[in-house]
């Protein structure tokens, strides 16, 4: 006899490609990324030295390299505020936005609240920062605050989208077995929706790291990587600018490719339970 937990398995799934052929995908399309980063770089290295270009706007990537040692200390101590920052704002928007979104998602008198949210997705909210600024002063709070409510927002949108596109058979199943609401839940609604959620949680990372470097940029007094971007601007030390730079973009791979790692391993598992055949 079914369950509730075997009707959480019971959607009808796509195709999933044999185990050692997405090995082999998945070895060239990271051999192609490799590639062409390796290409990027010598291009950096290569084209600034071609051109001649003024070295207050463009240096190689070994001159950029070198300035980035010469200044470690101040950039190792920048470090800190920054990651502070994203920390806090990413659990924040992770942990409202997923409440958040399972609510919405599954009250159908409060899904009006969607069209305000997707709304506010489409407002440039670099904007308010000044006002929080201005309210808070300028320094870590309010830069935590806004980055949380940069990320906070496509977090509970994907949340409430993964929720409602849980198949209504799965809803309808488990309530005529008799599923109390927390097994609804934890049974159908989460497992079913959680490869939407994780790919939120991803696009919001990407934002609040956004918003924390363009804070400190603006006017943050707390420090931080992006302050130190604008202090090197001013001095014209384009090779500091330059690394400070490569040090965000490292912070946005290792945490992009963390998510993308987690979000492929819950779609693989989630493919695995929609094929695999259910007991009668």
């Amino acid at each position: 006899m079914s369950t509730v937990d075997d009707v959480a398995g019971r959607q009808v799934g796509g195709f999933a490609l044999p185990e050692p052929e997405r090995d082999t995908s998945r070895r060239t399309l990271l051999g192609w990324r490799l590639a062409v980063v390796a290409l990027l770089l010598v291009c950096w290295e290569v084209v600034p030295r071609l051109m001649s270009a003024p070295s207050a706007f463009v240096v190689p990537l070994s001159a950029s390299l070198r300035a980035g040692a010469d200044q470690w200390s101040p950039i190792v101590e920048s470090l800190w505020p920054t990651l502070s920052a994203i920390l806090c704002a990413l659990l924040f928007a992770w942990l409202v936005g997923i409440v958040g979104g399972f609510v919405i998602g599954t009250s159908p008198r409060l899904r009006f609240l969607l069209l305000i949210f997707g709304a506010l997705y489409a407002v440039p909210l670099v904007v308010v920062y000044p006002l929080i600024s201005v309210w808070l002063g300028p320094g870590q709070v309010s830069k935590v605050l806004f980055a949380s409510l940069y990320g906070v927002v496509p977090v509970l949108l994907t949340t409430a989208s993964g929720v409602r596109s849980v198949d209504e058979g799965l809803h309808r199943s488990a309530l005529s077995m008799g599923a109390s609401p927390r097994q609804l839940l934890t049974k159908v609604l989460i497992p079913a929706a959680l490869p939407v959620v994780v790919s939120g949680l991803r696009l919001g990372g990407g934002l609040v790291l956004i918003a924390v470097i363009v804070c400190e940029m603006l006017a943050s007094t707390s420090g931080g990587i992006g302050t130190l971007i604008t202090a090197y601007r001013v001095q014209f030390n384009a090779g500091a600018v330059y690394f400070c730079i490569l040090v965000v973009l490292a912070f946005a791979l290792v945490m992009d490719q963390t998510l993308g790692a987690i979000e492929r391993r819950v779609a693989g598992d989630s493919a695995k339970t929609r094929t695999q055949p259910t007991p009668g």
